[in-house]
């Protein structure tokens, strides 16, 4: 076969072309590459966001230890000996098991914020060694002893916690503007989803937002700091106030600094939710007062609830798969709506 010189120019170009459009994609590759600080800083942002700088700095420090380990620049150098070598060193460190799967937890949660498939990298004995505790509540003794120590400001916080079951970063952007004191409603903005949630508010927590609305007409958050602003040292002001009230444990190291660990503000939420349970609300409501986008979230709470018919009666739901989405901001659930009011004014009567 003749090959002449045009042929040739025609091959070599072609040939040119595919060699810089492959470098090209190589580079668009690597443009789309997510390097290890990019991850880390995408998913501390993502809490700290949701106002959750402990389970952050928790997660950078696990991530960053991870790191030291395998020496990778890039999410998708990640692989099971890397998982392995991890799982190793920790165990040279002679950690517990519940400490190691709650690490291994931890790399999960990022790298699937990277978009990394995780399926096979983790070893499933591992991850399963981890039970979490059941949730724990407060008292009646210690609710009734704690509003008995507070002054207005603090019970207000401390009311809204335990009767609306708020997580603490929505209660430090809550506003009066939230308040619907006609409807009895208070709409707790979602902005991890872009969405909200519509909570009846009883009776005896409604006349103490008007008192405090009255106290402070121009006031936008509901409870900022001395400067105006959503205060971010709820958990410290509880803490004391369980000191002050006599309730410290006197074993843990915060209450060497008058402030016991074993106060926090998360338990307010947990124990709004679980004596719903306990009320015999049905399932899915509960986790739509709560936020819960995922029924898992709340079926975890059935653990404290000790009665077995009350637990039938929380399961006792036509569609356990549906969504729980905006469940009680539809206009059709507006009767709904008042018992719920009810059932929550009878739960935390003061």
């Amino acid at each position: 076969m003749k090959f002449n010189k045009k042929d040739a120019r025609e091959t070599t170009g072609s040939l040119g072309s595919s060699l810089k459009l492959a470098r090209h994609a190589q580079c668009d590759r690597t443009a789309e590459r997510l390097t290890q600080h990019e991850v880390i800083k995408r998913f501390t942002l993502d809490r700290e966001f949701r106002l959750n700088q402990k389970v952050a700095n928790d997660a950078r420090s696990t991530w960053n230890e991870f790191i030291a380990v395998n020496g990778i620049d890039y999410l998708d150098e990640v692989d099971r000996r890397g998982i392995l070598r991890f799982d190793a060193a920790m165990r040279d460190r002679g950690l517990a098991n519940s400490t190691i799967a709650r690490k291994h937890w931890t790399i999960v949660r990022i790298l699937k914020c990277g978009g990394l498939d995780t399926r096979g990298l983790f070893l499933p004995h591992v991850l399963s060694s981890y039970q979490p505790k059941p949730p724990s509540v407060y008292t009646p003794a210690q609710i009734e002893r704690l509003f008995a120590s507070a002054d207005m400001y603090e019970r207000v916080v401390f009311e809204i916690l335990l009767k609306l079951g708020l997580r603490k970063g929505e209660l430090e952007s809550a506003a009066f503007l939230d308040v619907s004191f006609d409807k009895k409603v208070f709409r707790v903005h979602e902005h991890s989803r872009q969405g909200y949630r519509d909570i009846p508010i009883p009776d005896d927590l409604l006349v103490l937002l008007g008192e405090w609305r009255a106290l402070h007409p121009a006031q936008l958050p509901i409870v900022p700091n001395s400067k105006g602003e959503p205060n971010r040292r709820f958990a410290e002001r509880l803490q004391r106030l369980a000191h002050r009230a006599g309730l410290a444990c006197g074993t843990c190291r915060g209450c060497q600094h008058n402030r016991c660990a074993e106060f926090t503000m998360h338990k307010f939420r947990r124990t709004c939710i679980i004596g719903l349970l306990r009320s015999g609300m049905d399932f899915r409501t509960v986790a739509a007062i709560a936020g819960h986008h995922n029924l898992d979230t709340t079926q975890r709470h059935l653990s404290s609830v000790a009665a077995i018919n009350t637990q039938s009666r929380c399961f006792g739901i036509s569609d356990p798969a549906s969504t729980v989405r905006h469940y009680l901001n539809s206009d059709a659930q507006a009767n709904r709506i008042a018992r719920i009011r009810e059932q929550l004014q009878t739960l935390f009567r003061s």
